[in-house]
């Protein structure tokens, strides 16, 4: 269908590149406030291990000293869901505390950058942290739609919609380390694969505004900052993961091996030189950090029998526990309603198996195995930590749903010459019912989690009651400085969240696939 102007006539490209630049940028607008509502939605310290990377961020800024010895000080609510976050009495405090944190278990590069928003209380520190952790997660989204090629972007931007919420929302908004590793993995993959496969000009027909007889030495130059583009953006988001978690070293060798298998040409063998990079990268994070954190936890080791295939089928299914089961959020201990699991694992599966219906050799295999790799890393990994006493929680597989969903989701015969296409359309076939469905079903998920947090938190664990909340105004641990109160905030959120995805994926064409032009590339 074309794009008209009111009076029924073609809109001008001119016309239409404005609408679609006025939707982008009203898109962001929207979702940076959505995140901005899951970053007030929980007090100080909500996130697991807030105190731990907390501690760490002011000790790298100078402001604090860690000692490992004495025992670690948590939130007074966390781990019990009957306890509000009235109970923490954090205002004015300057500094958090510092009793039994150990340092050099992670990367550094997550602290030394937040260590520079430090400020005058540990609340100011708390927010201004989520909210640049929300600036970054949707500069990266930017970023890899922009430089992923036309036939990947529907398959990138679906990705994040159907695998961000409950988990990724509340990790993007936080001070936890996670947001990182999420972000640079989901983000890297659709620009590398780009890459590999090259722009394809020659196989593309020409943008509307690009004249038949444009030089070829432009198209040249223009390919070639494309690619430098690229090489540059995939090495940034592969540092920002490797530098927040010791367990990225895993995913981003996987997306390496799976953006291989999917666009490896051996004419243009130089390409694969950067998947090559990124698992340099990855084991040479692991050896240095990793390694050091993994000796230091085994010195600790307890005695216990772990059941292999027990360790196997849990590391299987916790990734997709990021999409609600087992109450991932806060210290696991905000149990979401039936509402958030039944439609965010909707919508996961029905863009999924969309996705596979479409599907050719090095499609599966990439898939199976990028799957195989987070399979086995992660049994190595959860055998080492029930070995310790520890358990394996759903947010350090996170990043694993975004490619997954990501693999299933782009088109077949990514690298075949046009004159080998085979018959049949080769991007997933989304009606638009169905599209809407899916993306409704998200809605509906992010609205009643950011309900199920705030109500955690002000009430307790117990029967969401939005009029309840309305009633509440500001309770004692709000944040001193936010004239809304939390029913105000969730309003918000979840009218922001959705009327982003609506201007997205309404308004910009080159975020949904075309099936008028699924049959050929």
């Amino acid at each position: 269908m074309s794009a008209t102007d009111g009076r029924g006539g073609e809109r001008s490209p001119v016309r239409r590149r404005g609408v679609q630049l006025a939707a982008g940028l009203g898109a962001v607008v929207l979702l940076l406030a959505a995140l901005a509502a899951w970053a007030l939605a929980s007090p100080v310290g909500s996130s697991p291990d807030d105190n731990f990377h907390l501690a760490n961020i002011y000790c790298t800024a100078g402001e604090a000293t860690c000692r490992p010895e004495g025992l670690r000080e948590v939130p007074c609510y966390a781990g019990n869901g009957k306890l509000t976050a009235d109970c923490q009495r954090d205002a004015g405090v300057t500094v958090p505390a510092t009793n039994g944190i150990r340092g050099g278990w992670y990367p550094p590069l997550n602290y030394s950058a937040m260590s520079a928003l430090v400020g005058d209380t540990v609340r100011m520190t708390t927010l201004t942290v989520r909210l640049a952790n929300s600036v970054l997660s949707i500069a990266l989204l930017i970023g890899s739609l922009a430089l992923s090629s036309r036939r990947l972007r529907p398959a990138v931007a679906l990705s994040w919609l159907v695998a961000a919420v409950p988990l990724g929302m509340f990790l993007f908004a936080s001070i936890n380390p996670n947001a990182w590793s999420v972000i640079g993995v989901a983000a890297c993959w659709g620009p590398a694969l780009s890459f590999l496969i090259g722009d394809h000009r020659r196989s593309e027909p020409l943008r509307e505004d690009e004249p038949s007889g444009a030089p070829r030495d432009g198209r040249a130059s223009s390919a070639r900052w494309l690619s430098a583009t690229r090489i540059a953006f995939v090495a940034l988001s592969t540092l920002l993961a490797l530098g927040a978690r010791s367990e990225s070293p895993l995913f981003v060798t996987g997306v390496a091996l799976a953006v291989t298998l999917l666009g490896f040409q051996r004419e243009h063998w130089r390409r694969a030189l950067l998947p090559a990079g990124m698992v340099v990268a990855a084991v040479a994070f692991y050896l240095f950090y990793g390694a050091s954190k993994l000796s230091e936890m085994m010195s600790y080791q307890r005695d216990g029998t772990v059941r292999l295939w027990d360790l196997t089928v849990g590391v299987a299914v916790l990734p997709f526990r990021g999409l609600g089961p087992d109450g991932p959020l806060s210290w696991l201990d905000t149990p979401l309603p039936a509402t958030v699991t039944v439609s965010a694992v909707g919508a996961f599966a029905a863009a999924s198996i969309i996705g596979l219906a479409r599907i050719d050799t090095r499609k599966a295999l990439a898939l199976l195995v990028f799957l195989v790799a987070c399979q086995l890393g992660g049994t190595l990994a959860a055998y080492q930590a029930m070995s310790t006493g520890n358990n394996l929680q759903p947010r350090y597989f996170l990043p694993a749903l975004f490619v997954i969903a990501g693999l299933a989701l782009i088109p077949r015969q990514l690298v075949a010459p046009p004159s080998e296409v085979g018959s049949g359309p080769l991007s997933p076939n989304f009606t638009s019912l169905q599209f809407w469905l899916i993306a409704g079903a998200v809605i509906v998920a992010n609205s009643a989690a950011l309900l199920a947090v705030l109500s955690r938190f002000t009430f307790g664990v117990g029967p969401l009651q939005p009029d309840l909340l309305a009633k509440v105004g500001r309770p004692p641990w709000w944040w001193e400085s936010i004239p809304v109160g939390p029913f105000g905030v969730w309003l918000l959120g979840s009218v922001a969240f959705a009327a982003a995805i609506v201007v997205a994926f309404r308004f910009i064409p080159a975020l949904r696939w075309d099936p008028q032009k699924s049959q050929t590339r």
